[in-house]
């Protein structure tokens, strides 16, 4: 994989719940900033249970999520974006695989390293994700979490009476605080809820 340092901004679009509108969403905003902008938009259909990106934006995927997620370790620019379509808007699409059982194999280190890797090549990363949480979500979560730029954080302290460096401070521990220890209270409760399910049983 491309060694270079993420650039690009990860939008991750997240719902408790399935049928709220969540990859309708993803897709006007990817869609909204291609055309409005002259920024590039990649949209990653992260849904593990039924991606239907592919089918909102009417493409044939030709390669998916798990393809590129498994040969992260070789995977190279041009092959990357061989593989990705590409609609009417401009918006680029890695699309969900078409059957959940192959996300099996995928981990959740493999899928941070694709979407960091998509980040370097696009102006913007749209991840739509299904209406559960998982390893995946969570990494997706994690992966949208960023301090933002100094305009950013010069107008939040403006707005809120405060200075920039302690607004800066706040953003810079947050993003520790999620990337530390949002995967592993995602999994302790899931430990948690998995055996109580057997103690019922």
């Amino acid at each position: 994989a491309d060694p270079t340092q993420a650039a690009g901004i990860v939008l991750t679009v997240f719902g408790a719940k399935g049928g709220i509108g969540k990859s309708t969403t993803a897709t006007n905003i990817a869609t909204a900033i291609a055309q409005e902008t002259d920024l590039s938009v990649l949209i990653m259909d992260l849904d593990t249970r039924f991606g239907d990106i592919a089918i909102m934006m009417d493409i044939e995927p030709r390669f998916t999520v798990s393809d590129l997620a498994a040969s992260i370790d070789v995977l190279d620019r041009e092959t990357f974006r061989s593989a990705l379509m590409e609609d009417e808007s401009g918006v680029s699409v890695l699309s969900a695989p078409e059957h959940p059982s192959e996300w099996r194999n995928i981990t959740a280190e493999q899928m941070t390293e694709l979407i960091q890797f998509g980040a370097r090549l696009f102006d913007y990363v749209i991840l739509d994700t299904p209406g559960t949480l998982n390893d995946i979500v969570a990494t997706a979560m994690t992966a949208a979490t960023a301090p933002g730029g100094l305009a950013e954080m010069t107008l939040t302290a403006a707005v809120l009476n405060l200075g920039v460096p302690l607004v800066t401070a706040y953003h810079i521990i947050r993003i520790i605080m999620i990337t530390v220890f949002t995967l592993p209270a995602y999994r302790l409760a899931n430990r948690l809820i998995t055996g109580r399910r057997n103690r019922t049983v």
